[in-house]
């Protein structure tokens, strides 16, 4: 009897050995991907331009939502998260410009539309959302508005190794 138990336990360790597979370590496009989005200089659209500070707040889907802001300081690309339980996400971007010694606020709004689709990734990794189907709107009711152009280079956010959008301002 103890043989055949001594037998039953090597047989399970062997076993136990090649049941890893290789998915058992997340690695790499595991995350729901952000809306990945590079600046531009109006004046010429070739070169990427820095900003002094941003201000990033999510319009609250609910009034008793808190509002929470992203700041950015000193950088021409920015990753804003989407809303995967919605199919938008409205985002008030606040740029902060610093002109003979006043710091001057410009606030642009801007819309974004899609069709969230859960992904199985791997047992590691479980589920990540990816984003289908995206539009993009710039309120351009403000005259004012600070962001000159829009251009949305993405349909569909799989990942965060390209840009999904330039800003020109």
């Amino acid at each position: 009897m103890n043989l055949k138990k001594s037998y039953t336990i090597g047989l399970l360790a062997i076993a136990s050995l090649f049941a890893c597979e290789k998915d058992d370590i997340c690695e790499g496009e595991a995350a729901t991907p952000n809306m990945r989005i590079e600046f531009y200089d109006k004046a010429n659209s070739t070169v990427l331009k820095p900003f002094y500070k941003l201000h990033c707040y999510a319009v609250p889907q609910t009034p008793t939502d808190s509002v929470k802001i992203i700041e950015f300081t000193y950088k021409s690309e920015i990753q804003l998260p989407l809303d995967i339980a919605s199919n938008q996400t409205i985002w008030n971007v606040t740029l902060f410009e610093i002109v003979n010694n006043d710091t001057i606020q410009k606030t642009d709004q801007l819309t974004f539309t899609y069709n969230p689709k859960i992904e199985y990734v791997s047992k590691a990794c479980g589920y990540k959302t990816v984003f289908e189907n995206v539009t993009a709107n710039l309120n351009a009711n403000n005259p004012e508005n600070w962001i000159t152009n829009f251009t949305l280079l993405n349909n569909n956010i799989i990942n965060q190794e390209t840009p999904d959008a330039k800003i020109y301002y």
